[in-house]
């Protein structure tokens, strides 16, 4: 994860390792911090919860007014898009954030929701004023909290995982 060279401050760039937690990835790469992200140019490649930490990385630098993340978490795993989302409250405070997501838990506190259907917006309004309207996201929502509420282990399953709910495929998740 190379600095851009003759910008920003070691410090800054510390800081934000150690607030995205990258140094438990840094740790375990071949040259460090230094190690050229990016196999068509001789580097390494990083799994996506990794590349979206590196993302997320890359926003916390540039300090724009507007940052916009697509599916910000959608490859970490619960306890990392937790502590994402905690960052992300804290770090992004004071700028105009869109989030684009499936997951109605990433924008459930969210201060507007638009609700798009067709390429058309459909609903607008806080997560309770779009309850209260009982419309298309009370019904998304409402899907997607029954898959989490009522998700049972099922008989025989041998490679169920019961911290996360998911099945192995081919001995992986």
């Amino acid at each position: 994860m190379r600095a851009l060279d003759g910008v920003g401050t070691e410090s800054l760039i510390n800081k934000i390792i150690k607030d995205v937690d990258l140094m438990s990835v840094i740790d375990k790469i071949p040259n460090g911090i230094e190690t050229i992200l990016s196999p068509e140019f001789g580097g390494i490649d990083l799994s996506a919860g990794q590349w979206q930490k590196v993302a997320l990385s890359r926003a916390l630098y540039h300090d724009g007014d507007i940052v916009i993340m697509d599916e910000p978490t959608a490859m970490m795993d619960a306890k990392m898009e937790h502590r994402m989302f905690q960052i992300y409250k804290d770090l992004f405070r004071d700028k105009t954030t869109v989030i684009i997501s499936h997951r109605f838990s990433n924008v459930k506190n969210c201060d507007i929701i638009f609700v798009m259907k067709d390429g058309f917006l459909i609903e607008t309004g806080s997560h309770n004023d779009l309850i209260e309207l009982n419309k298309i996201y009370k019904e998304m929502y409402e899907i997607q909290k029954t898959m989490y509420d009522n998700f049972e282990k099922p008989e025989n399953a041998e490679n169920y995982n019961e911290l996360d709910g998911l099945f192995k495929r081919g001995g992986k998740i």
